[in-house]
C-alpha cells in the first residue's frame, strides 16, 4: 500500500486521499473570491441573453446547419452549449452558482490528473506537487474567473477522463466494451473546445515513453484504445465541418488575423507568443486579459530567437525520451508541445494569444516544474536532519504562484476593472480602449443628462479606439452610445449603421439599436421611420431568433409605431428567452396601461414583482406610481386584477 509523508509528531503516515483532498482544498481557497464576482466579458453573450439555453427542446438542432443560420451561440461547441443550458435549467442566472461550477470544474481537472499520473506510475510525492502547482498556476486565473471561458475547464475534465478510462482499458482492467465510451468522452471533449484535440497524442507517447513505465511499441490493445481516441476527436471534427464546411467557424472574418496577412506572418508571431507562454508559466508576469493581434516577420531578429530556443527545446525533450534517466523531463516537453498544437495559431482563431489557452498545455509543464522543485528540495535537504526541506522549493513556487493567481483573477472583479486593466496592459487595443469608454457610460446608471465630464472621457476613449483600429466595431458602438446619452440620433444612428458595416457576428445588438434609433430620426414623414425600423427589426429576428435583445428590441419599436399585439407576441418571447430581465417586464405593464387593459398591468405587476425590483427605484417608483394613477381613474373593481391572467403566462 502507498503511504504519504507522516505526519508532524505522529507516527502513522498520511492517507493519499486525505493528501491529495488537502491539496484540493488549497486550490479552491485561492479562487474562493471568485464566487462574490458578477458576469463579465461575455458571460452576458453566453448566459443572459442567449435565449437558446432557456429552450431545452431545441437541443437537437445542434445537429442541423439551422444551428449556424440561428446564430446560435457556441454552436459547434455542442458539449458547452449542452452544459450550459443544464446549468442554467438547475442554478438559474446567480452569478454565485455559475463561479462555483467554474471552480468545482478546476478542482475535477486536478483530481482527474492526479488519477491519471498515477496511473502512469507517478509516486505520491511527484503527483501531489503537480496538481498542486497545476491547481495554483496564476495563468489559469482567466479560464477559472470568467464563466464564459469555462469551456477550456469542462474539455480538459472531459479530455482527462478519456485519457484515464482509456488507460484502464489498455491496461485490461475492463472490457473493450468500454472503448465505446472512451470515444464518446473524447468526442465530448472536442465538442466542448478543440484544444484538446491532441490528447490522444499525448496518450501515444505516455504509453510508448511512459517515465515510469513502457509498454512494447506493438501491443494490440494500445493500438486500439489509440483508435478510439482518436475516432472520438474525428467525430466532433466531422460534426464542425458538417455544420460550417470546414475547420473554422470563423469563416472569412476580418477579426481573424491570417485572413488579412496570410498565415506565415501569423506564424511568424505565434512562435514570439509561445516563448512568451513558456515565461508566464514558469515566471508569472506580464498576464492580461487583454493582446493585442499583430503579425511579425520570420526575418526577424526575434522570429529566429523565438523559434531557435522552442526548436531546440523541442528536439532537447525528443532526446531525453530515449533515456531512462531524463524520461521525465522528455515527456513533460513533448506532451507540452503537442497540447500547444491547437492553439498555435495553425487555425485560424480570432485571438491569436490568450491565458486560458495555456490551460490544458499547462498540464505537463506543471509536471516538469514539480519534478525539478523536488529534486531541488532533496538537495537543500541534503544533510539537514529535517526531511521537510524537501518539498521547500515547491511549496515556494507554489506559494508565488497562488498569489499571482489570487491577485490575478481580481481583475475579472467587475467588467470596469477587466477593460481598465485591459487596456493598460494592452494600451494598443482597440477593443479594450472602446469598452472602457463604454463602460463610463454604463457606469452613469439611468441618469438622463450624462455629467460633460464623464461624456468627454467617454468620447476621447472612442476616438483613441477608432484611432487605433479604425475596423473596430466597438469604436463606432462607443461613440454611437455617447451620442445617445447627449440625444443625438441621427449622429448615432450613422455610428450603429458604420458598426454594422464592419462586425461579421454578434450584430443582434447593433441591429437592435438600429431598430430603436430609427424611430428618432428626423424626417418629414414618420412613415419612413417606422418602415426603416422594421427593416431592421426584420433582419434581426430572422437572423437571430434566440436572441432576446433583439426580440425585446423588435418589442418596442411596434409598441411604439401603434402596433401593440404584435408587441405583446414579442414581450412574451422577449422574456421566455431572457425572463429575469426587467425591462421586458416593465415594457409589457406600460403596454397593457396604453391599451387600457389595468387589471392585467397590475396583475403582471404583482405577479413579476421580483422580476422589477431589480429596476432602478427611480424606473420602478415610475410604474408603480402610473398605476396607481390609472388605478384611480379606473372603474374596475379591487378583486378585478384576481381574475384576469398577468401578460406572461405561468
Amino acid at each position: 500500500m502507498e503511504h504519504g509523508p507522516s505526519r508532524a509528531g505522529w507516527g502513522e503516515p498520511i492517507s493519499p486521499r486525505h493528501a491529495l483532498a488537502g491539496v484540493l482544498l488549497v486550490v479552491a481557497a485561492v479562487y474562493l473570491p471568485t464566487l462574490g464576482f458578477p458576469l463579465v466579458y461575455d458571460d452576458g453573450w453566453v448566459l443572459s441573453s442567449n435565449g437558446f439555453i432557456r429552450h431545452v427542446g431545441d437541443l437537437p438542432l445542434l445537429f442541423s446547419r439551422r444551428a449556424v443560420q440561428a446564430n446560435v451561440p457556441d454552436a459547434f461547441r455542442p458539449t458547452l452549449v449542452v452544459f450550459d443550458t443544464l446549468a442554467y435549467g438547475l442554478l438559474g442566472l446567480r452569478p454565485v452558482f455559475h463561479h462555483a461550477v467554474s471552480v468545482g470544474l478546476h478542482l475535477a481537472v486536478c483530481l482527474s490528473f492526479a488519477h491519471y499520473l498515477e496511473k502512469l506510475g507517478a509516486p505520491l510525492a511527484l503527483r501531489l506537487g503537480t496538481v498542486g502547482i497545476f491547481g495554483v498556476m496564476a495563468v489559469h486565473a482567466e479560464a477559472v474567473a470568467v464563466i464564459s471561458f469555462r469551456e477550456d475547464l469542462l474539455a480538459a475534465w472531459l479530455g482527462l477522463l478519456a485519457l484515464n478510462l482509456a488507460q484502464r482499458c489498455a491496461d485490461g482492467q475492463v472490457g473493450a466494451s468500454w472503448l465505446v465510451v472512451v470515444v464518446a468522452l473524447c468526442a465530448l471533449a472536442s465538442g466542448a473546445k478543440m484544444s484538446v484535440a491532441t490528447l490522444p497524442w499525448v496518450w501515444i507517447v505516455a504509453r510508448r515513453y511512459g517515465p515510469w513505465r513502457r509498454v512494447p511499441p506493438v501491443h494490440d490493445r494500445s493500438l486500439l484504445v489509440a483508435g478510439a481516441l482518436v475516432c472520438g476527436v474525428a467525430l466532433a471534427v466531422g460534426h464542425r465541418c458538417y455544420l460550417y464546411g470546414g475547420l473554422s467557424p470563423y469563416g472569412e472574418s476580418a477579426h481573424v488575423l491570417s485572413n488579412t496577412v496570410g498565415l506565415a506572418p501569423v506564424l511568424a508571431r505565434s512562435v514570439q507568443i509561445h516563448l512568451t507562454y513558456l515565461q508566464q508559466l514558469v515566471v508569472p508576469f506580464r498576464l492580461s486579459p487583454e493582446y493585442v493581434d499583430r503579425a511579425a516577420g520570420w526575418a526577424e531578429v526575434a522570429t529566429w530567437l523565438a523559434a531557435s530556443s522552442l526548436g531546440l527545446l523541442f528536439a532537447y525533450g525528443v532526446f531525453c525520451l530515449r533515456s531512462d534517466r531524463r524520461r521525465l523531463t522528455g515527456f513533460s516537453v513533448v506532451a507540452a508541445f503537442i497540447l500547444a498544437l491547437p492553439t498555435s495559431n495553425l487555425f485560424p482563431l480570432p485571438n491569436m494569444q490568450a491565458d486560458r489557452f495555456l490551460y490544458l498545455s499547462s498540464a505537463p509543464v506543471a509536471l516538469g516544474l514539480a519534478a525539478a522543485a523536488l529534486h531541488a528540495g532533496r538537495w537543500v535537504a541534503r544533510g539537514r536532519s529535517y526531511s521537510g526541506w524537501i518539498v521547500a522549493p515547491l511549496v515556494g513556487f507554489g506559494v508565488v504562484q497562488g498569489a499571482v493567481a489570487y491577485a490575478t483573477a481580481a481583475t475579472y472583479a467587475n467588467n470596469a476593472t477587466l477593460w481598465q486593466v485591459a487596456s493598460r496592459r494592452a494600451p494598443l487595443s482597440a477593443r479594450a480602449r472602446a469598452m472602457v469608454g463604454i463602460q463610463r457610460i454604463i457606469a452613469t446608471g439611468d441618469r438622463e443628462i450624462l455629467d460633460a465630464k464623464v461624456t468627454a472621457l467617454a468620447r476621447a476613449d472612442c476616438r483613441r479606439a477608432r484611432q487605433l483600429d479604425p475596423q473596430e466595431e466597438l469604436a463606432h458602438i462607443c461613440l454611437g452610445r455617447v451620442a445617445i446619452a447627449q440625444r443625438r440620433w441621427s449622429v448615432a444612428h450613422g455610428h450603429y449603421e458604420q458598426a454594422l458595416r464592419r462586425t461579421p457576428r454578434r450584430t443582434d445588438l447593433v441591429l437592435g439599436s438600429l431598430t430603436q434609433l430609427s424611430l428618432d430620426l428626423p424626417s418629414d414623414d414618420p412613415r419612413d421611420r417606422y418602415t426603416l425600423a422594421a427593416e431592421y427589426a426584420s433582419r434581426g429576428m430572422r437572423e437571430y431568433p434566440y436572441s432576446a435583445d433583439m426580440l425585446a428590441a423588435a418589442a418596442r419599436a411596434f409598441h411604439r409605431t401603434g402596433h401593440p399585439y404584435t408587441a405583446l407576441v414579442l414581450y412574451r418571447g422577449a422574456r421566455s428567452m431572457r425572463p429575469e430581465r426587467w425591462e421586458t417586464v416593465a415594457a409589457a405593464v406600460e403596454l397593457m396601461l396604453d391599451l387600457g387593459h389595468i387589471p392585467t398591468a397590475q396583475r403582471t405587476f404583482w405577479e413579476q414583482r421580483d422580476v422589477l425590483r431589480s429596476a432602478p427605484d427611480s424606473r420602478y417608483r415610475a410604474i408603480a406610481a402610473r398605476l396607481r394613477h390609472a388605478q384611480d381613474f379606473s372603474s374596475d373593481s379591487v378583486i378585478e386584477p384576481l381574475l384576469v391572467p398577468g401578460v406572461f403566462p405561468p
